[in-house]
């Protein structure tokens, strides 16, 4: 019987087995941050620490995150995903281990440093998944796909986490997500291979399909398609990394200025239903999915990366400012709509997280070879963003006195983003050298 029979059922899906495991892992590593922090308050009632503390295991996960981000991203274009990942799992599960039997502050530090190392490990390896196992006309779908498990388990985190804690203890909760990540361990290395053509669970028509099987000889422009990625990227491929990395930055920026800074500023004042701790997270999923599905498909449509990946994200950055705008006149008012304002925030930070799956299929279109180191990168300037927006909207609110000064702050990078967008960002190699009167040999089309 043929190694491949117990997943022949999947016809030509294999691949999108393999990225429910990457999904189910994303789901896995979010529960442990959420389950981690959810469960600080109560470690440090128990073990009679400050509060004080908090803020100190809360920094060396952020900490450890961001530094882990480029090293694991340049591990995994070297050694593949396939060992990143088990890796991964296994300090998630370590991590969880370690703070479910912790009694002391050190213990706890240690957890808290090797989540966040873990973490780090598993979006620079889903776009080295991404990259190896899908075709260039459903990267972002997949990334979409794959990236719905962040918003889905916080906000099921939301919910869940606080009653599940008071039932069965803080100390059970964190088992068993390190249950979960063992269990996940095996399935992911005897399935997975960082080659698609060397599992034996692919058909050959699954392998044709995202371009591992070639029928016949490689043309001149196929070659050097392939070459592209093994020199010195032109630079109109490295203006649009540098394009893309700055919207990167911004959306971060954005996203975390709706969650940490407008929730403790303005909505602190606003009575809003429990609706508000989930619906953020319920329309970035929407978006999320929504922003993949469109790039894809104005792919397919079009044939060229500019209008299936910069036009999306130009759409994605005027709907923000424009929902920014709206905020900004709603804090004028002496009692805003609860709902309203909640809606505009939710649709501010829906579409801050909704670019990440185009942003990241551009890593990929233009530098598949690094598209895993490349977004390590993309996503320390997303992270540090995200730690620079609470504090300088709450230093600009302090020093002008006026709550809508750090939105027009926002709305200035928006802007910014826009203009970036329409100047560097060109995925598409052909157009700017037609532009500049040289050959072009190279094309960006990409062909059904």
């Amino acid at each position: 019987m043929p190694r491949s029979a117990p997943f022949a059922v999947l016809g030509v899906g294999f691949r999108w087995l393999i990225l429910g495991l990457v999904f189910a892992l994303i789901a896995i590593a979010t529960f442990a941050q959420t389950v981690l922090m959810h469960t600080l308050d109560p470690f440090l009632i128990e073990t009679g620490l400050a509060d004080a503390h908090w803020g100190l295991l809360l920094t060396g996960l952020g900490l450890a995150f961001i530094v882990a981000l480029l090293p694991a991203g340049i591990v995994c274009d070297r050694c593949g995903a396939r060992s990143v990942l088990t890796i991964a799992a296994g300090l998630i599960c370590a991590s969880m281990v370690l703070a479910g039997f912790s009694g002391r502050l050190i213990v706890h530090l240690i957890a808290c440093v090797l989540l966040g190392f873990g973490g780090a490990m598993v979006l620079p390896a889903l776009n080295r998944v991404v990259a190896d196992w899908f075709s260039p006309h459903e990267r972002a779908m997949a990334l979409a796909w794959a990236l719905l498990a962040f918003p889905l388990a916080w906000a099921l985190s939301n919910i869940l986490l606080p009653p599940m804690i008071a039932i069965v203890s803080w100390r059970a909760c964190l088992l068993a997500i390190a249950a979960a990540a063992l269990l996940w361990s095996p399935a992911w290395f005897l399935l997975f291979r960082d080659d698609p053509s060397q599992s034996s669970h692919i058909s050959r028509v699954e392998l044709q399909r995202i371009g591992r099987l070639s029928t016949r000889r490689p043309r001149l422009r196929d070659r050097q398609d392939m070459n592209v990625s093994q020199a010195s990227l032109p630079k109109p491929m490295r203006m649009t990394l540098i394009a893309n990395l700055c919207v990167f930055a911004v959306q971060g920026y954005a996203g975390f200025f709706c969650l940490f800074w407008i929730s403790d500023g303005p909505l602190a004042s606003i009575e809003l239903p429990m609706a508000a701790a989930v619906l953020p997270w319920l329309i970035a999923a929407a978006l999320v999915w929504l922003g993949g599905f469109l790039s894809d498909r104005r792919l397919r449509t079009t044939g060229w990366l500019r209008n299936a990946r910069s036009m999306i994200l130009l759409l994605n950055a005027s709907t923000a400012i424009l929902a920014f705008g709206l905020i900004g006149v709603l804090l004028m008012m002496a009692e805003p709509p609860a709902m309203l304002f909640l809606a505009l925030v939710s649709a501010a930070f829906g579409t801050s997280m909704g670019a990440l799956p185009v942003l990241s299929a551009t890593v990929i279109d233009i530098c598949a070879r690094s598209a895993a180191a490349l977004l390590g990168l993309s996503l320390t300037g997303l992270a540090l963003a995200a730690v620079i927006a609470p504090i300088l909207s709450m230093w600009i609110a302090a020093e002008t006195d006026s709550m809508a000064n750090p939105l027009l702050l926002l709305i200035v990078l928006e802007i910014s983003t826009i203009i970036i967008l329409i100047a560097a960002h060109r995925p598409d190699l052909i157009r700017a050298r037609r532009r500049s009167g040289a050959p072009s040999a190279i094309s960006g089309r990409v062909t059904k």
